[in-house]
């Protein structure tokens, strides 16, 4: 996993300006009111989403899945978008829980929703939780593919398999703001992901745990092609741009499940070209494997 900086002032700034775009652009001074002020217009115009892809480097949040702009991308909040208990109430521990995460998250973010508010938002930080930046991350939308039918066919997609769409309103550890993030999370050879021995903290661990099982970071795809990432990066025989030539190139795909020593198992699942190919949009695991 992978550390976001959300303190860099350069893009703070262009992240606050399009908040503030916004927020003024949906104003309407003939009703006196906030006038489609809502999350679904906020993503609408893919601002944010261009600024946090140059941000994470087109990287998921979550699982490290290499996203396409405009593909698969999906734009998640820290602090939920509807923070509302059972009975509809705003869960203000759920939102105090987020608010203690850093002095950062706290000063910038509010949990407000906007439509139909009478009242003008001031210009300037704290923001609205549904369109604050610093609450603002990418996650892939979790669409993998279905392979369990008795002919062992493959499909295109299935939705929501991980991440953030998988997570929903679950309280979880914002792994992406602990600044050694990976020293505390390991990815083992057999594409499991452990918790590292310097996290002392029992509760600390389990809230470690809970929160890759919420994200199901542990899905058996994910696995299946973390360990892959594992045997043809310890190799060293292959570079990632042969990989990714081999989704095409039949003869290479076998040579690199040959000679990397990738167990039958795996290979009877990442064979297929579309299995392949999706294996190499989390290539981030081949530099990760070689360190």
């Amino acid at each position: 996993m992978f550390w976001i900086d959300k303190h860099n002032k350069g893009r703070r700034r262009k992240g606050h300006q399009i908040v503030n775009r916004f927020l003024c652009e949906a104003w309407s001074e003939q009703d006196g009111q906030y006038v489609n002020c809502t999350y679904a217009s906020f993503k609408r115009n893919h601002e944010m989403e261009k600024l946090l892809y140059r941000e994470q480097n087109g990287f998921c949040c979550y699982c490290m899945r290499h996203m396409e702009v405009n593909q698969h991308i999906s734009l998640e909040h820290v602090m939920p978008h509807n923070s509302v208990t059972k009975q509809n109430k705003i869960d203000f521990k759920k939102i105090n829980y987020y608010k203690r995460l850093n002095k950062n998250f706290k000063q910038n973010v509010v949990y407000k929703h906007l439509n139909g508010t009478r009242r003008k938002w001031r210009s300037g930080p704290p923001y609205p939780h549904f369109c604050a930046y610093e609450n603002l991350v990418l996650s892939c939308d979790g669409s993998l593919f279905i392979d369990e039918d008795k002919e062992k066919k493959l499909y295109p997609s299935k939705m929501h398999l991980c991440c953030n769409e998988h997570r929903g309103n679950k309280l979880i550890v914002p792994l992406f703001f602990i600044p050694n993030i990976n020293d505390l999370i390991i990815y083992n050879k057999n594409g499991t992901i452990g918790i590292s021995k310097i996290v002392k903290s029992s509760q600390r661990q389990i809230e470690l745990s809970n929160t890759i099982e919420d994200l199901a970071l542990e899905h058996e795809r994910l696995r299946i092609i973390r360990q892959t990432w594992y045997h043809i990066a310890t190799s060293s025989i292959y570079s990632v741009e042969q990989v990714k030539a081999a989704i095409s190139d039949e003869p290479l795909r076998k040579n690199i499940m040959i000679d990397s020593g990738i167990p039958l198992n795996v290979v009877n699942r990442i064979k297929h070209p579309i299995y392949w190919s999706l294996l190499c949009e989390y290539f981030w695991f081949y530099e990760y494997f070689t360190q």
